[in-house]
């Protein structure tokens, strides 16, 4: 095939051999643009947007890491977490039966009749504050409701 080629290619008057290079020079150069640094270039740009967002992503971990250990070394005393409980149960009517604080301080709640949504929330609401469960047990009760039992203010991680 190479043959026929270069025979081809000798009957031509040297007008149309320059043609011909012209073409395949422009054909290398649109294969070379579209087909390596077009797509070479796509890559690399998904590469730095996939590291941007990985490093974004990092940093807000980080962050909430750090504002975790914060709200642990943060956490209020006994007397104050107690308060903090009884008017974050009493502002969403939650039947919250506190126990008198335990060895380290630690105060116990239970939830009775509550749903497992309503108890997670206000776990979560009192972790904003400041004021995170130690231990946390939610069980499902008959009728669709759930109990919970939690300890709060034991000793600082």
């Amino acid at each position: 095939m190479i043959v026929r080629f270069w025979t081809w290619h000798a009957g031509l008057t040297r007008r149309e051999r320059l043609l011909v290079m012209l073409a395949g020079a422009l054909t290398s150069l649109v294969v070379l643009v579209y087909g390596i640094v077009l797509p070479l270039g796509a890559a690399y740009d998904d590469a730095v947007l996939r590291r941007d967002t990985a490093v974004e992503r990092s940093g807000r971990i980080e962050a909430g890491l750090a504002a975790l250990d914060d709200g642990a070394r943060g956490r209020a005393q006994v007397g104050d977490i107690a308060a903090a409980i009884a008017a974050s149960a009493a502002s969403r009517d939650l039947p919250v039966q506190a126990a008198p604080a335990g060895p380290g301080g630690a105060v116990t709640v239970s939830v009775q009749g509550a749903g497992a949504s309503n108890i997670i929330a206000w776990i979560e609401v009192l972790a904003g504050q400041g004021v995170p469960p130690d231990s946390l047990t939610i069980t499902s009760a008959n009728g669709g409701g759930a109990s919970a039992a939690a300890t709060f203010g034991g000793a600082a991680p």
